[in-house]
């Protein structure tokens, strides 16, 4: 009920992502808006909420008749305060418990408008007049709860989203309502649920991502001393990421958090895989250097062969291990599976594609980096510190 003068409420409208919030035609637009989303592809169990529908006693104080029997308003408000609602007189302790003494009109004198319109006010002349004279009494329907955020009214439209990303159902829904909902002066919509987690999570991993790449270079560089061969070895990041995009197109599961937060860990792992990789190609190119005392390019190039098969077997057997333990996860479907589904696809794919890297194109890459260190130490023999002590005697003594 409202007891000032002027007062009406109306609530705003959420739209299940979306919420409008202020006073106004807010019923209407939450229909309105409800209408145009059902149209977007995705959109399910479209629900707008239905705000009104509670009985409300408005109380609509007439000024002119207050003041033609010489009663201010405030007097007016009292009465209604005081007799509808009520007052609280004094507080009773009875041990350690409290209770309140609260005056208020009978019940026969309040529950309903033809009671109410003959509650007396009293004139300064001592005459009681009837609150029906110097108000407006109406029975009407209004909201059965207001609530609010952030000091403004709000309501909510219920959706969920299905067979689609809800990032793209937003930016179509969006457009929709643009073109297609003019919405009333103060009103506003803004989206929650999923999509605000979804975009909260999104803005922090844009600053995660980058940092969990600088981390992983900064440490390669810290172990090789070398920006080419750091770069190298974070080569593997690109190839992962692209078997896990692979099985999520063929999955048809669309990106979320969980998605990218299964890319990070692919990282890491697509990372570690490469490093032991090209460990394995250093120890068999400095055992082939110690067997024929300097490096040629056939056996540089029967080095990395060697080196490559040795890791062959490791390689296949980690990419089986992880392959056999994301497995079952992707077979499940009990409680949770909606969110490990989409963590765990990405680290499937990427191990698959990484093998394939880690085998074929790290051996290729590290083979052309010591190929062309070859090809300038042979070019400057006097650096090259394979090339025994005579041999670059006799190379400065031609000069």
């Amino acid at each position: 009920m409202s007891a000032t003068d002027t007062l009406r409420l109306a609530p705003g409208q959420f739209f299940g992502g979306a919420r409008l919030s202020c006073s106004g035609h807010g019923i209407e637009v939450s229909h309105r808006i409800a209408d145009v989303v059902r149209n977007v592809r995705g959109a399910k169990d479209v629900y707008p909420e239905q705000i009104s529908g509670a009985p409300y006693v408005d109380i609509h104080i007439n000024r002119t008749a207050a003041a033609r029997y010489g009663i201010d308003t405030r007097a007016i408000e009292d009465v209604i305060e005081k007799g509808i609602g009520e007052t609280n007189l004094s507080v009773t302790i009875e041990g350690r418990r409290r209770f309140p003494m609260r005056v208020r009109y009978a019940p026969q004198f309040r529950s309903s408008p033809q009671a109410i319109a003959q509650i007396p006010v009293m004139s300064p002349s001592g005459a009681a007049i009837p609150l029906a004279q110097l108000a407006d009494i109406r029975s009407v329907e209004g909201p059965t709860m207001i609530s609010s955020e952030n000091g403004l009214l709000r309501g909510t439209v219920l959706l969920n989203v299905r067979g689609r990303d809800v990032g793209s159902f937003v930016d179509e829904a969006q457009r929709a309502i643009s073109s297609q909902v003019k919405l009333p002066a103060g009103y506003y919509i803004a989206w929650s649920g999923q999509y605000e987690n979804q975009q909260r999570a999104l803005n922090r991993l844009l600053i995660v991502i980058p940092i969990v790449l600088v981390i992983i270079f900064g440490l390669l560089y810290l172990t090789y001393h070398s920006v080419v061969e750091a770069a190298h070895v974070l080569l593997a990041v690109p190839f992962a990421l692209t078997g896990g995009i692979y099985l999520l197109w063929l999955l048809n599961y669309n990106f979320s958090v969980a998605v990218w937060v299964g890319f990070i860990a692919l990282f890491g792992t697509a990372v570690q895989t490469g490093v032991v990789m090209v460990i394995y190609l250093k120890d068999a190119v400095e055992r082939r250097r110690e067997q024929d005392g300097k490096l040629t390019r056939d056996t540089l190039m029967a080095a990395i062969t060697e080196g490559a098969l040795l890791r062959l077997r490791p390689k296949v057997m980690t990419v089986s291990t992880v392959v056999a333990g994301l497995l079952p996860i992707m077979w499940s479907t009990s409680a949770g599976a909606e969110v490990m589904k989409p963590l765990a696809t990405p680290v499937l794919g990427g191990m698959v594609s990484s093998l394939l890297h880690v085998l074929i194109v790290t051996p290729v890459i590290f083979f052309w980096l010591h190929e062309r260190e070859l090809r300038k130490s042979e070019r400057n023999p006097i650096g090259n510190s394979s090339t025994p002590d005579d041999e670059k005697e006799d190379f400065v003594g031609r000069e």
